[in-house]
């Protein structure tokens, strides 16, 4: 890369200092300083360093794409990070919809252009975020056939259709223009007439256009405008003329140049709403692109909430004594965030896991220091009021929400990936089981939400009525009032959209929970469950917005009104609890309007900070107090096999295992080696915990871990080493996780830096799998398209190509969330072993288990046991008797690697009478499997007489 310049080298290093595993860093670069050269695209992809551990990043971009378009690495990667593209694809619903209302904002928009005397004979239509170009390519049939049935629109001149699409993702942008190419005959044949050819008059074709550019509609020098179409290098006609695929050029334009567009279609839309940018896209657009009359689709949206409490497994009933319960430690709802200080510091033997000394946090858990959380309670009376942006008030965790509301949501029969008694090669099941329960689920946090009332629409948008229905770029605050139907605490408030494209009911896309509030009472659009457009998807969830907190000011009484506050700016929505406790003189019926001026709180609000330090995922896995505590007892164990003054190394992200071993077993002699979390790392210990004690050493270095030596590590070669494992960059990757700490480790040894005889902790990992049922997954994830691989008509064979290749690499998904069932029984598929002269990985064996249920094998799942050494585990080792306690990445406090079966396999109960089995053999630490994974499975499915292979 030494003709990179030094400003694309910065950019490229700032990436990926943020980016994680799974994504991918694109740049495009010029190989000459005189520019004359076409771009090279760089694609730096997260691969393991074998040699060192840690991430390394390598150039997995190949030659431009050719003329048939295929092995474009950018769009590979891009849409194996983009998880939404192929789901959104794959829901029938949105496609129908916009299909219908995109036909129908076409005839109505001809209808006033026939009126017009200005007219030019031109449709010119607007489209943000290309995407495969499907929108584009449906304004742009539905507009052809409008003019052509509109017979005195008029017919002495040529008309024409032209659609400027814009895309920010280089890669999306080139997939799109492929689609649009691969539709060029549909489309131009739609736009011939449909009249009788007697009739010169409607003989003549419609000229219609797409030109993808690769831009965001708010940059400063994009404009609509007639030239672009002009210029046939970079047109994508669609009337059989030439298509040219390369780069897209923004011709230089003046802005009295410009034209405006008569529709405009986008879809900048997340689970949150607001994320993708619809308002700011929007507002320019009306501003600069727009002409006054234009027709905008979506029209509108509007935000529908429900406050909620979490509550354990064993609250059924309403909480009695508040503050019993809240000593108790998280609730379902309540584990996203923390973690919980006082359950964290019991399970790790007195860690204080917060960036703040013990001693200044108040009784009221109104933590300053917490990790992710409020800093200050939301009606702080301080006399300096904090300021912040809307978002900032809470923590909002997209999800799908029938997972905490309906305890029948994943069934029972075969919903645990894990046997309560899961035995490993040599590691015998014991059943007086001392120390930590094995019971993963049952003592992983638990999760739950009940609603303590009905929907409500707290928040609407207005998109299609010009500037004047806009909020202002820094947001507004609407006054809802619930009424509870329940005694509870709020926790959050669950909340989702409803999307309203066309002028007619049925016209509304939902994102609510399938089937949970069917209630006639519930203020909503008007429309029943039944009536309304909504299916199972999974590139929109609902959203939990949790307060972050402890603030029993949020206890609400049955039938007494309760006042909250819904704010927004450009990117995000919040909530704040303004009144509760009071008896209402009238129940309302009506909300304030959002641009209403009366809509002004007399109680000025200080809204809360939060501290972001990690992720909810991480939240919740740190308020896993089993898992907490299973570190604790090995680290303890090690240290009484080792002593306490032996040299203790740390090889994981945010030093935790170090801190519970100086904190918890008096360790006096630690180092721990901290990739991206140094800063973090140090304040929790040296201020949280007030390491190194008296007479201790406790050193925390930052350094890539090829540049480590003895010197570094305090006492010399360590004796213990410890890991969580956890590693911020691979996070939720819990595969890559224990392959890194094993190449960690191996490194060390390799240098001397870790003794052959030291104790590791864990011992070992086993990877483990077993196949599930998965049709949800196999539903949103397969092909997109009917019988051939059409879109609502567009072919799409392109986006399959690169898109239909979840059965080549893995998903991250929290698999609590989702409908599944396990067929087979769980088998190790590879084990890792980090103590010993030689560690050694065992794999590339075919390893099998037979299936114990019928159904559809839809998808082979992974997960990770580690095997802790402790005085009183679960599991005894039959050579030494030694005892071992085990972490398993299946609880639901983890996310799995979900792999799918191509194609899917159907198991019948003669199959399983048949001696029907699942066969696996995995690759860790080779190299003949190239540089973009770190690993590589095979599969087989024997049923009775024949095999199926993936």
């Amino acid at each position: 890369m030494s003709s990179i310049s030094d400003d694309i080298q910065t950019t490229l290093h700032r990436a990926i200092q943020s980016a994680h595993y799974n994504e991918a860093v694109i740049v495009s670069v010029s190989d000459n300083n005189d520019d004359t050269s076409s771009p090279r695209e760089i694609v730096l992809v997260a691969t393991l360093d074998r040699q060192h551990g840690g991430i390394i990043w390598r150039d997995a971009s190949q030659h431009k794409h050719d003329a048939s378009h295929r092995d474009d690495v950018g769009i590979l990667r891009h849409l194996r990070t983009k998880l939404w593209a192929m789901p959104m694809l794959n829901d029938r619903i949105r496609n129908e919809m916009y299909d219908r209302t995109v036909r129908e904002a076409c005839a109505n928009m001809l209808e006033t252009r026939m009126s017009d005397a200005r007219d030019d004979g031109i449709v010119r239509i607007l489209d943000i975020g290309s995407g495969t170009g499907l929108v584009a390519m449906m304004t742009a049939r539905h507009a052809a056939k409008a003019m052509l049935q509109a017979k005195q629109l008029h017919s002495d001149r040529r008309r024409s259709v032209r659609v400027t699409s814009c895309e920010m993702a280089s890669a999306m942008a080139r997939l799109a223009r492929m689609t649009i190419d691969e539709n060029r005959h549909f489309l131009s044949t739609n736009c011939r007439s449909i009249y009788d050819s007697k009739d010169q008059r409607d003989t003549t074709d419609v000229d219609c256009a797409i030109v993808v550019v690769e831009c965001h509609s708010t940059d400063d020098q994009f404009f609509v405008h007639d030239a672009r179409f002009d210029n046939k290098t970079d047109i994508a006609c669609l009337n059989d003329k030439s298509i040219d695929n390369e780069e897209q050029r923004q011709p230089e334009q003046q802005p009295e140049q410009q034209q405006q567009a008569d529709i405009c279609t986008s879809e900048l839309l997340d689970s949150g709403l607001l994320g993708e940018g619809v308002l700011p896209s929007l507002r320019d657009a009306w501003k600069r692109h727009l002409k006054p009359d234009a027709l905008v689709l979506p029209r509108a949206a509007r935000v529908m909430a429900v406050l909620v409490e979490g509550c354990t497994e064993d609250e059924k009933q309403p909480r009695g004594d508040i503050d019993k319960w809240r000593n108790n430690g998280l609730n379902r709802a309540t584990s996203f965030y923390g973690p919980d200080l006082d359950s964290f510091q019991a399970a790790s033997g007195g860690v204080w896991l917060a960036t703040t000394p013990q001693n200044e946090h108040s009784t009221s858990n109104n933590s300053h220091g917490v990790l992710l959380g409020v800093q200050c309670s939301s009606h702080d009376t301080s006399d300096q009021p904090v300021t912040s942006s809307y978002g900032d008030g809470g923590i909002t965790v997209p999800m799908h929400a029938n997972a905490m509301l309906d305890e029948n949501y994943r069934g029972g029969f075969g919903a645990s990936l894990t046997d309560p008694f899961q035995e490993y090669d040599g590691y015998s099941f014991v059943s007086d089981m001392g120390g930590v329960d094995l019971n993963f689920e049952s003592k992983s946090p638990s999760r739950g939400l009940r609603p303590l009332t009905d929907p409500k629409t707290v928040l609407d948008f207005h998109f299609a009525s010009g500037l004047k229905e806009f909020p202002p770029a820094d947001g507004h605050s609407v006054t809802t009032t619930f009424i509870p139907n329940v005694d509870g605490i709020v926790d959050g408030v669950l909340f989702w959209w409803e999307l309203q494209l066309g002028a007619a009911e049925s016209d509304i896309y939902s994102t609510q929970p399938i089937g949970y509030f069917e209630r006639e009472n519930s203020e909503s659009s008007g429309l029943s469950q039944k009536s309304r457009n909504v299916q199972w998807q999974d590139h929109w969830q609902q959203c939990l917005f949790l307060f972050g907190d402890a603030d029993r000011s949020r206890t609400v009484f049955k039938g007494q009104p309760v006042k909250v506050v819904a704010s927004h700016d450009d990117s995000s929505i919040s909530f704040e609890v303004s009144e509760c406790n009071q008896t209402p003189a009238v129940r309302p019926t009506t909300r304030r309007k959002l641009n209403d001026s009366s809509n002004k709180d007399s109680t000025r609000f200080t809204r809360s900070r939060v501290n972001r330090h990690i992720s909810p995922s991480r939240a919740l896995q740190l308020n896993n107090h089993r898992r907490t505590a299973v570190l604790r007892d090995a680290i303890l164990f090690a240290l009484s096999r080792k002593g306490t003054d032996a040299p203790l190394l740390d090889l994981s992200d945010m030093s935790l295992c170090a801190m519970i071993a100086a904190v918890a077993g008096g360790a006096t002699c630690v180092t721990t080696l901290e990739s991206s979390m140094s800063t973090l790392a140090a304040t929790i210990s040296q201020i949280g915990n007030s390491l190194p004690k008296a007479g201790a050493t406790f050193q925390l270095i930052e350094a890539l871990s090829e540049n480590v030596t003895k010197d570094y590590i305090s006492g010399g070669q360590a004796e213990i080493v410890v890991a969580e494992p956890y590693y911020q960059v691979l996070e939720g990757w819990h595969i890559q996780e224990a392959l890194n700490y094993f190449y960690l480790v191996r490194s060390f040894k390799s240098r001397k830096l870790i003794s052959q005889t030291a104790i590791s902790v864990p011992t070992l990992a086993y990877v483990m799998a077993c196949v599930v049922e998965f049709r949800e997954f196999r539903n949103a994830y397969g092909k997109v398209g009917d019988g051939d691989e059409k879109v609502a008509g567009f072919e799409h064979k392109t986006v399959n190509y690169y898109g239909d290749r979840y059965h080549t690499y893995d998903v991250s998904l929290p698999l609590w969330q989702y409908r599944w069932k396990r067929l087979s029984k769980p088998l190790c598929m590879a084990k890792f072993v980090y103590e010993g002269d030689a560690l050694a990985i065992d794999d590339d064996h075919w390893v099998s288990s037979e299936f114990e249920r019928c159904g559809s094998a839809d998808a082979v799942v992974f997960w990770v046991d580690y095997l802790c050494r402790s005085a009183g585990g679960t599991h005894i080792q039959a050579s030494t008797n030694d005892r071992f306690n085990v972490i398993s990445t299946s609880s639901s406090c983890d996310r799995q690697i979900v792999r799918k079966l191509h194609p899917p396999i159907a198991l019948t109960d003669a199959d399983l009478g048949s001696g029907s089995k699942f066969m696996c053999r995995s690759k860790f630490d080779h190299s003949d499997h190239g540089v973009i994974d770190d690993h590589c499975f095979s599969f087989k499915v024997v049923i009775s007489s024949h095999n199926t292979n993936n």
